[in-house]
């Protein structure tokens, strides 16, 4: 009878490489999906090694720990991973899978090599022998392969030693595609990233420069009308028109402001604030002001400390958020949670966070707002920082693009993560600050004395109606006034009449020579003159020392005649 032995050779190796092949085009079909190519491999595995089970275990940073990923038990066709090895109790196994390409143990209790093994994991799953093939990833061991047998204590072949390589180098083959597929993924995110933050910034700008350009007609408007006000009996006709000018004039001052907030421009006052308890604060005011109050769970870390930031600025941030949330749950089934953590960077993982500015290494706290509302598909998460963005068929105004203002304005950095049906969470990051939090003292108010008003005073303003109206203000208040279209006129005048002058009022942005180099000109001739400095912007684009003198002080436009005059009275208190 014919040696069948050759015969039964090649059918076994051709059956082992039309699997493998078809292996190979299933692993490539699952990038991005390492957890699948896993499974395939393992379950191909098993079928071809004719073993009881087949796990994938890869060490951990440390490289002291093996955490199986995957194990496949062929009797019952189920996969688990929820086993952990120490590398350090047996390092003649390891020391063995360095130099050889697969370890066929046929007595595996007693082999040198895999005994170590024998009281915490072969008899406890009832492993005779085993073949275990090391996975290695440019040059470097990772993990292994382990092939596992039970009952009688099997030969392995020199084909099989092979296969059982081959089956390894497989797994390091998906595990090096699954990392191109993660940093192609990081790197599409970045650049995602990169092109929201140059959208966001030249918006921004625009944003900035129409509220300052917005400013300086309020200016007028409000300066004028304020102005008409006074001089106007109670009874007037034209009273109640002029009243209505005003408050419209109030209320585009604030859209304004809400704009320079957006652009990271605002004004910001920096100080410990307790997150927590603006939090608290904030969910009770909601829950009293809101007719159906949404269950809100405050899951604050007591230990967190204090941010480093502006308390109005972060009072809005934290009422924008829990104000949406609440808004996008169900009334009467969502709930809203809102949490704060400490972390520290770099150890924490900011890939997703839209960074305000490069956050650079630190403590922060985080402050989460999440909902179990109806969440944003895509189009609605990339719009999400847009002005005047909404997805509510009656929203209206900045909204979280004013958030994302001020969160820049403080250095921090903001991530959404949020599904259709799954809701939303969105999380932002403050810089700790390394003092605690104190309560503001509130002083006795003091009965308010008005200086005698008299002297003159020089105006430097490039907008004609803003020195129009200013030059009013100034003279019904009992000055003289000398007035400059720009920084170098103002020198000029100021050389001139530096005698009759008992203040400047200086606007920043001027043209030819700036309110920045006028000023730092008029504290080399006269140390001591009061300067108000005015802008349509805020003092928080100047350096600090430029508005922190005992004889200078800022106001922002617009302004209404009394807060231009009061400033000038505390210039000269």
């Amino acid at each position: 009878m014919p040696d069948r032995e050759p015969t039964a050779k090649f059918d076994r190796s051709h059956v082992q490489s039309r699997l493998l092949v078809a292996l190979a085009k299933r692993i490539g079909r699952a990038q991005g999906d390492l957890h699948s190519a896993l499974r395939e491999i393992t379950e191909a595995a098993a079928t071809a090694l004719q073993v009881v089970r087949c796990g994938v275990w890869l060490y951990d940073e440390s490289r002291a720990n093996l955490s199986c990923v995957d194990l496949f038990d062929g009797s019952t066709g189920e996969h688990s991973s929820d086993l952990h090895l120490s590398a350090g109790t047996t390092p003649r196994y390891f020391a063995a899978l360095e130099h050889e390409r697969a370890i066929a143990a046929v007595d595996a209790c007693n082999d040198p090599r895999t005994s170590e093994f024998r009281d915490v994991y072969l008899k406890p799953h009832s492993i005779t022998s085993m073949l275990d093939a090391p996975i290695r990833i440019r040059g470097q061991m990772i993990g292994v392969v382990c092939n596992e047998h039970c009952g009688e204590p099997r030969p392995w072949s020199a084909d099989e030693m092979n296969l059982a390589g081959t089956f390894a180098d497989f797994v390091g083959l998906a595990i090096e595609a699954d990392e191109h597929h993660q940093q192609k993924l990081k790197a599409q995110r970045l650049e995602g990233q990169l092109r929201q933050a140059q959208k966001l910034k030249s918006m921004g700008l625009l944003a900035g420069g129409i509220a300052h350009d917005f400013n300086n007609l309020l200016v007028g408007i409000l300066g004028n009308a304020s102005l008409a006000l006074e001089e106007l009996a109670e009874d007037a006709p034209l009273r109640p028109l002029i009243e209505d000018i005003r408050a419209a004039s109030t209320r585009a001052a604030e859209l304004a402001k809400e704009m320079l907030a957006y652009s990271g421009r605002a004004t910001l006052r920096s100080a410990p604030v307790d997150l927590n308890a603006l939090v608290r604060e904030t969910a009770q005011l909601l829950s009293a002001a809101s007719t159906e109050p949404v269950p809100i769970d405050l899951p604050l870390d007591p230990t967190s400390p204090a941010v480093l930031g502006d308390p109005a600025g972060l009072q809005r941030v934290v009422m924008n958020l829990m104000t949406n949330a609440a808004e996008a749950t169900s009334a009467g089934h969502g709930s809203v949670t809102v949490g704060t953590a400490r972390v520290s960077l770099p150890a924490y993982d900011v890939s997703e966070f839209l960074l305000g500015e490069r956050l650079g290494p630190g403590h922060y706290i985080a402050l989460t707002v999440a909902d179990d509302g109806p969440g944003m598909d895509a189009t609605a998460k990339e719009h999400l920082f847009d002005p005047f963005f909404t997805t509510k068929t009656e929203g209206r105004g900045l909204g979280l693009a004013v958030v994302l203002g001020i969160v820049s304005s403080h250095r921090g950095a903001i991530e959404v993560i949020s599904e259709r049906t799954r809701g939303t969470r969105i999380t932002i990051l403050l810089p700790a600050s390394a003092e605690a939090a104190t309560p503001e003292a509130t002083l006795p108010p003091t009965p308010a004395r008005r200086p005698q008003r008299s002297g003159a005073i020089l105006i430097a303003d490039d907008e004609v109606l803003v020195r129009a109206v200013t030059r009013r203000i100034l003279e019904r208040g009992g000055y003289r006034v000398f007035e400059a279209g720009d920084g170098h006129e103002a020198l000029e005048l100021f050389r001139a009449h530096r005698a009759e002058l008992v203040a400047v009022v200086l606007d920043l942005t001027m043209p030819r020579v700036s309110g920045q180099e006028a000023l730092c000109a008029l504290r080399k001739l006269t140390p001591e003159m009061p300067v108000l400095l005015t802008s349509g912007y805020s003092h928080e684009t100047l350096p600090p020392e430029l508005v922190s003198g005992p004889h200078t002080a800022f106001l922002q436009k617009p302004f209404n005649p009394g807060s231009l005059l009061d400033e000038l009275d505390k210039l000269h208190a």
